[in-house]
């Protein structure tokens, strides 16, 4: 009956060397495309807040526009038609009855 050999020391530390390169080197390649994935996910989620904060501000500088021209409008409406003879008098009448004139 033969005996089986049990592998030496030196076999065994052989052995070893090639099987970690083997295990490591996949794991190394695996754990960059990871890394790389997940700084190119925070990437997309940035300019996905990037682009609906700018929709955001183009609404409300639209909506800040119309209220200067529906202003702008009210104002001009409330000019008198013709010249005005005291500039100074029609100003208090008009910030009397106008909610924009405030006090002058």
């Amino acid at each position: 009956m033969a005996k089986m050999k049990g592998m030496t020391g030196r076999q065994g530390q052989i052995l070893l060397l090639a099987f970690f390169p083997l295990l490591f080197i996949p794991a190394f390649i695996l754990a960059y495309f990871a890394f790389g994935a997940a700084n190119q996910d925070e990437v997309i989620r940035r300019r996905r807040l990037e682009d609906s904060l700018f929709l955001e501000l183009d609404q409300t500088n639209a909506r800040i526009g119309d209220y200067l021209e529906e202003l702008q409008e009210g104002l001009f409406g409330s000019l008198p038609p013709g010249d005005v003879a005291d500039p100074e008098e029609w100003a208090r009448e008009w910030a009397a009855v106008q909610p924009l004139g405030g006090t002058l």
